[in-house]
């Protein structure tokens, strides 16, 4: 009697056990949290070298294409009246490695807890949230008054291989927008890397003729953008 009690107990303890298992990996899987130590690096010295494509689209002129390379440097930072440390972020642009450097923007970079805030102007964006976890989502506007956005942390999260061929390991993906319409179509995306910040973003945002509620699918406005990270270091 008493091993039979025992043996019940044995197999009442491995199912329990097996439950629990179980229902710990659908909570993975559900709401999985990435590493996020180094997404975006916030630190003074950072420089980043990135390739972009841009193609601009009118309903009057063929499409006009061009290559140029953009630098991001994050200077000293600064305490803003809220007492909160802001970065300085100088991008410079040149259309090619044997041109000089134009200073083109100065924007500004805050912990806004738990947000990442990049101010492009006098527009700030919520481009980031921590801790990353795959499905989370946010109001990438909430900092400013434009009209919500939501951004999303997307199931993606590996590896990251380049047009080039260059591989990042531990990759986090953020959809801005994913719309795809008979008149327009507005997809933007962000890919960071762990230790190396943004390593790609595309954005095409474009929209399309339309005559007697009848789409061509000609584009007659907008844009498509891609920049891909070419050179990290970090002084």
């Amino acid at each position: 009697m008493g091993g039979m009690r025992k043996a019940s107990w044995v197999i009442g303890f491995r199912v329990l056990m097996i439950a629990v298992a179980s229902w710990g990996i659908t909570s993975c899987n559900e709401s999985t949290v990435f590493p996020e130590d180094n997404y975006f690096p916030l630190r003074e010295g950072v420089y980043q070298l990135y390739e972009v494509e841009l193609t601009e689209y009118s309903a009057f002129e063929e499409p006009q294409s061009k290559r140029y390379q953009l630098r991001s440097e994050i200077t000293d930072p600064f305490t803003d009246a809220s007492g909160k440390k802001v970065y300085r972020m100088i991008r410079s642009t040149r259309n090619g490695t044997n041109d000089p450097w134009l200073p083109v923007a100065a924007w500004t970079i805050r912990e806004e807890s738990p947000y990442i805030v990049i101010s492009e102007g006098n527009t700030s964006y919520a481009r980031l949230i921590k801790p990353v976890r795959k499905n989370s989502t946010w109001n990438g506007n909430r900092f400013n008054s434009l009209p919500e956005e939501i951004y999303r942390i997307d199931a993606h999260a590996g590896t990251f291989t380049t047009a080039s061929g260059k591989i990042y390991a531990n990759t986090v993906t953020v959809i801005q927008e994913d719309l795809n319409e008979l008149t327009k179509t507005d997809q933007r995306k962000e890919v960071y890397a762990q230790d190396y910040g943004l390593v790609y973003k595309e954005s095409k945002v474009v929209t399309y003729a339309c005559s007697g509620g009848v789409c061509t699918g000609r584009i007659v406005g907008g844009y498509h953008e891609k920049l891909t990270l070419l050179e990290y270091r970090a002084d």
